[in-house]
C-alpha cells in the first residue's frame, strides 16, 4: 500500500517491481493500485532469499517513493520457503521375491510434485543399497524392495528436500514414519512323478516350484 505523509492512501497511481539490480521483471511494471493498494504474486523459481525493489511511480499528484526508504538501494529481501509435501505409499505386492511399493509425492493441495527424488532406508535410518535418490517421474515411482525372508519388513520412505519442495516422510496410520510391510512367503506347487512302482523299489520323484514354474531354492518335504 502507498500513503501520503499523513498516512492516507494515495487516490491514484501504479507501482513497478524490479529485481535487486533494478532490472524489469516481466508483468510487474505499472501495476495499478486500487484505493492505494494491490496484491502481487511474484514469479519465483526456487526457494531461498529473493531480493526486489518496489517503486511507486510518481505522477502529476504524488511523488515517486520506494519501499524500504531507509536502505539507499531500496532493496527488500523475502525468504522464500520450499513448498510443503506429502509422501504416500501403496503396497502393490507383498510376496517375497517381488515386494513392490508405489510411492507418490504431492503438495498440500494434492498436486504431484514436478521434480525430486526419494530415499528408502531401514527403520533405523541405515541406507539400503540402490535405494538412495530414486528419481520420481510425474511425482511417482514403483520400487522393488530387497527383502530376504517373509515377515515384517520395516522401512522409512523420505522425499528429499530440494530448491522447490520440503522434505517429507511416508507416515503409517499412527503418524509415525516407520512403514511396516507384511511380507508373505512365496506360494509353491509340489509335484510328484512315480519313477518305479515295483515292490521293494517303489520310487517317486518330487519337485517343488513357485507359481511361475521356477524350482524353490531351499526347503524340505
Amino acid at each position: 500500500n502507498v500513503t501520503n505523509m499523513t498516512g492516507q492512501k494515495v487516490s491514484t497511481g501504479n507501482i513497478t517491481i524490479t529485481d535487486e539490480d533494478g532490472l524489469s521483471i516481466s508483468g510487474l511494471a505499472n501495476i495499478n493500485l486500487i484505493n492505494g493498494e494491490v496484491n502481487v504474486t511474484l514469479p519465483v523459481d526456487q526457494a531461498g532469499p529473493l531480493t526486489i525493489q518496489v517503486r511507486y511511480n510518481g505522477n502529476l499528484i504524488y511523488n515517486e517513493s520506494y519501499a524500504n526508504q531507509t536502505d539507499d538501494n531500496h532493496k527488500i529481501t523475502i525468504n522464500v520457503l520450499p513448498i510443503p509435501t506429502l509422501t504416500n505409499i501403496e503396497v502393490l505386492n507383498n510376496t517375497l521375491s517381488n515386494v513392490t511399493i508405489h510411492v507418490n509425492v504431492t503438495n498440500m493441495t494434492g498436486q504431484k510434485v514436478s521434480t525430486g527424488n526419494i530415499t528408502i532406508t531401514y527403520e533405523n535410518g541405515t541406507s539400503i543399497s540402490n535405494l538412495e535418490n530414486i528419481t520420481l517421474t510425474n511425482g511417482e515411482v514403483n520400487v522393488t524392495l530387497p527383502v530376504e525372508h517373509a515377515g515384517i519388513f520395516t522401512i522409512k520412505v523420505r522425499y528429499n528436500e530440494n530448491l522447490f519442495y520440503n522434505e517429507s516422510y511416508a507416515l503409517n496410520t499412527s503418524n509415525d514414519n516407520k512403514i511396516a510391510v507384511n511380507v508373505l512367503p512365496i506360494p509353491t506347487l509340489t509335484n510328484i512323478e512315480v519313477l518305479n512302482n515295483t515292490l521293494s523299489n517303489v520310487t517317486i520323484h518330487v519337485n517343488v516350484t513357485n507359481m511361475t514354474g521356477q524350482k524353490v531354492s531351499t526347503g524340505n518335504i
